[in-house]
């Protein structure tokens, strides 16, 4: 009858045991899911972006909220380390709740970026509810720095300053490459494209940009040396064809000294190789 009793005792013990390993694995999986929706929701309540300035405008008169602009462009290396790592914190995010924000590329909304003079990447203006701008900040900065830049202007984001007003925008030029006189030119003729790159007309520059990116990766040995180019247009129409054939595998700045520029571009001849 002891034994009977022990043997009943050692079995309610394994099976206590295996409901604690149940559990405490249940409660894992559940801590695990926790962190998951989390971060999902985190993403889901994340910066939303307008992509149409005259929209973002109105909704900000609406809202009566300052706006936010943020001019970018598809192969501004820094812009994208922007995006990664400063718009998606979450203090960042806890600020820029105050504002309507809206993105734009700097190369399919020219007229926008000329009316700003934007002339480096990335860059960030903020207009208060009296159409002026009390914010302006050129280039990479971290998330803390960041955070705090906008801390320091919420006190002029809804009091009037007399700071630089808004430019007013020109109609955004047809720039449809139908519509822009484009002379002839050879894909088979590398040595004029190159010399065609940061063409002063958009429409013969973005054209030239084609035609190299069309020639596929054979075409990246030549190009790749405009990156060290002395003028700022060709070597940004040069990164746009190296980041078209190889997608994110390089680092360039344009906008980099001399001795930054070449040294990138030395690094890219030496992998393609």
């Amino acid at each position: 009858m002891v034994s009977m009793k022990k043997k009943q005792k050692q079995k309610n013990k394994r099976i206590n045991f295996v409901l604690l390993i149940i559990l405490f694995c249940a409660g894992i999986t559940y801590a695990g899911n926790t962190v998951t929706d989390s971060a999902m929701n985190s993403s889901q309540i994340g910066l939303k972006w307008s992509t149409s300035y005259q929209e973002a405008l109105e909704q900000a008169k609406l809202k009566k909220l300052p706006v936010l602009i943020k001019f970018e462009a598809s192969w501004c290396v820094w812009c994208e380390k922007m995006e990664d790592e400063v718009f998606t914190d979450p203090e960042v995010i806890k600020e820029l709740d105050k504002f309507v924000c809206v993105k734009i590329d700097v190369d399919k909304q020219s007229n926008i970026a000329k009316a700003y003079k934007i002339k480096s990447l990335p860059r960030t203006i903020v207009i208060n509810v009296y159409d002026e701008i009390v914010g302006d900040w050129l280039g990479f900065h971290e998330a803390t720095v960041f955070s705090k830049l906008l801390r320091d202007i919420d006190e002029y984001t809804h009091t009037q300053t007399g700071t630089t007003s808004m430019p007013e925008l020109q109609e955004a030029a047809d720039t449809s490459l139908n519509s822009i006189n484009i002379p002839e030119m050879d894909p088979n003729n590398t040595n004029d494209l190159i010399g065609l790159l940061g063409h002063k007309n958009s429409g013969v520059n973005r054209r030239v940009v084609e035609l190299l990116v069309e020639s596929g990766p054979k075409i990246l040995p030549i190009v790749v040396p405009a990156l060290e180019g002395k003028y700022l247009g060709t070597r940004i129409a040069a990164w746009k064809v190296v980041r078209e054939l190889t997608g994110k595998k390089y680092k360039y700045d344009p906008w980099s000294s001399r001795a930054e520029r070449i040294q990138a571009a030395e690094k890219i001849k030496k992998e393609l190789q």
